[in-house]
Order: C-alpha cells, then structure tokens, then sequence
C-alpha cells in the first residue's frame, strides 16, 4: 500500500512537470526578443555556491527564433573552457559545431575543494560532478573502489559537511542535477531557447555525470543525451526516469581509466582501483527499459563518422515497444582515455535526430516487472 502511494504521488507529480513542459514547449522562452548575452566565463548564484559556466552563441542566431542549446560537462579537474575552447583529456571545442549547426553551448563547471586547491581552467584543479555513485561508497553493490589501490584522500569536505563513508569518495557531494536545471532555467530567460530540443553531454566525470541527468526525476526536459568515456559505478547503474530516453555512450578500447569493460561482465575494475558498470551492461539495460529486446546481439548502428579512429557503433533496436528505433547506442573506437576531434560531430548528429515528444514520454517504473532499477534518490519539483 505504502509502495501503491509513493507511486501515485510520484505520478502525479510527473504529470503536472509534463504539463508545465508541455506549455514551454508550445511557446517562445523569456529570452526571445532580447540582446544576446557575451560569450564566454558566466558566474550564478545557486545553492550558495557562485557558480561558473562557459556560454558560446553561435553566430547564426537570431534572438526572435527558438534556438537548440546543448549542455556539455568537463572531466575531473578541469572547466567548461574545456568544451568553449578545447584542451583537457585530449578534447576539443564544440564551439565550430554550435557555429555550424546553430545551437547554444553552454559548459558548466563543476566545484571543486578549498583544499585541494589548483587552477581548473588550466587542468590543474579538482573541479567535479556528483553522480553516478561519485559520493555514494559504499553503495547498493558495496565499496565503489578497491580499498587495495586506492588510498588518497579525495573527499569533498566543504561540500560534504558530513565527511566521506570511506576512501572511495572522489567529488563534490552538491546537488549538481539541481543546479543544471536552474542554469537552463537562467539560459532560457536570457535566450530564445527551443525547449524542445534542450541536450546533454560529457566526457569522463562529465560521461559519469551525463548518466546520472538521464536518471534524474527531471530527465523529461531533455530530448537526448551522448555520455564520453564515462560510466556510472558499480551498483549506480540506474535506469532511465522516462522513456524514450535516447542516449550515445562513447569509450575508447584501451581506456584504462573508466574501461568499457567486457560484454559478458556486470561490472569493471580501472587501473586506479574503481569500480565501474561496464558499458554493455548499462547499454543493455537502458535498451530493456526501452521495450527492445536485448536477447540477440546488438545490430550495427550507423554514424557518418564509421571508421574514424576505428569508431564503431551498436544498438538493440529489434521490437523496442516506445516506437524508436535504437534509442540507446554503444560506440567503441581505438584509444584510450581521450576525446576524439570527431566527437562534438558526431554529438550532434545524434542529437538531431531527436526531440522532446512529451506527450509520448511515458513513466518508466514497470521496470521492475524485469528487475531494473531506477534512481529514487531526487525528487519531482
């Protein structure tokens, strides 16, 4: 009965956040018709933390039309300038994307530690997100790292007023879900945003970090979704709070950092002693909440950038009942723990074919019927 009426309450609330969508979506944000702000490092206020992010308009637009924005996180220890300009784990500047296919980036950066100290514009902070079971050792499946190899001490104190569990603890403890949705909310009263279209994506923590917005109770906000070399921990595989839910998971074949791991295993260990969901394991779960059946081998998925450093890409796209065809993708290619030149490319391609159909957004907790679990830990606002 309990369980009957948390469900109830929990539908409800959903619903009335689908209606409120639904009416941003029909209409133009606050931002349409004003002057576009600077590109560049922004600071906020949230959470009484002054945060920063950094904002590229592309040059094609028009303050009167409903433009696509896309929400890209950095790695551990770096900054949104990452994504604005390039740099850090190899990666590179989305800003020559948003040009050409004319959508808003925003890169937000993660907090860091007063402690730890360093400069994440440069690479050489601590900046972070919390998600994917980050903050969260020991959690459903036990200790998200090997006591054995890891032995720094990487806890968050200023964020995580009540210390770490244990030594697996590895970012800020913020509520980072919360702070995206109130930056988006701040991007779609200064820009004419197109609420339809709102993406997400991230490489390494910011991967770890992509994964946990798809969980988020809020997820309906976004139409799709690309996660880079990150996976979310062990026993933190949660599934997606709504489906469809399109996602892109790209990881390098000799990544030792977060490894994709092996297509048979639940779960991988990385050279520093974590402890990671392997990539065909989430790949394969998200495919099952999705209706597709997940009993076959993936069948090939195609990209315009097939071949490009050996990418390759699969999906379980047979009888998915949401209607969509491979709505969650596994791209492999030959490397390690770096972010291909292709990437904001093909970032793109991927969230082009998608868009928020929120009348056809469904809840996804019949998932228990196949023993998924989904992530309970926020809540409807």
């Amino acid at each position: 009965l309990h369980q009957a009426k948390t469900f109830a309450n929990r539908f409800m609330k959903f619903t009335a956040l689908l209606s409120a969508l639904a009416v941003s979506v029909s209409g133009k944000t606050a931002g349409c018709g004003q002057s576009k702000p600077k590109n560049g490092k922004q600071t906020f206020q949230n959470q009484n933390h002054n945060r920063e992010f950094w904002l590229h308009v592309p040059s094609g637009y028009d303050k009167d039309t409903p433009t696509p924005v896309v929400v890209l996180f950095h790695g551990w220890g770096y900054s949104g300038k990452e994504w604005y300009s390039g740099g850090g784990w190899g990666a590179v500047s989305a800003a020559p994307a948003a040009d050409k296919h004319n959508f808003i980036l925003v890169a937000p950066t993660g907090l860091d530690d007063p402690k730890l100290g360093g400069n994440c514009d440069n690479g050489g902070g601590y900046c972070s997100w919390n998600g994917g079971g980050t903050t969260g050792s020991p959690g459903p499946e036990g200790p998200t790292c090997n006591y054995n190899k890891q032995k720094d001490d990487l806890c968050y104190r200023d964020t995580c007023p009540d210390g770490c569990k244990d030594i697996c603890s590895w970012t800020t403890c913020n509520d980072d879900t919360t702070m995206v949705h109130a930056l988006v909310d701040k991007i779609e009263d200064e820009l004419c945003v197109d609420t339809s279209r709102l993406y997400v994506g991230g490489e390494s923590n910011g991967g770890v970090m992509t994964w946990q917005m798809g969980t988020d109770s809020r997820a309906a906000r976004f139409a799709a979704f690309v996660a880079t070399i990150g996976l979310p921990h062990h026993g933190f595989n949660f599934l997606p709070s709504i489906v469809p839910m399109p996602i892109m998971g790209i990881w390098g074949s000799s990544d030792r950092t977060i490894p994709h791991g092996n297509n048979n295993a639940e779960y991988t260990e990385s050279q520093d002693g974590w402890y990671y969901t392997t990539a065909r394991t989430i790949t394969k779960d998200w495919s099952a909440a999705h209706g597709c059946n997940t009993k076959s081998s993936p069948s090939k998925y195609a990209t315009s950038f097939d071949g490009d450093s050996g990418l390759a890409c699969t999906a379980y796209s047979e009888e998915c009942s949401t209607g969509t065809a491979a709505p969650v993708v596994d791209c492999r290619f030959t490397g390690g723990h770096v972010v291909k030149s292709f990437v904001p490319e093909l970032m793109w391609e991927f969230f082009s074919l998608h868009t928020r159909q929120l009348e056809h957004a469904q809840l996804a907790y019949n998932r228990s019927a196949w023993g998924g679990v989904t992530n309970s830990s926020t809540a409807l606002h």
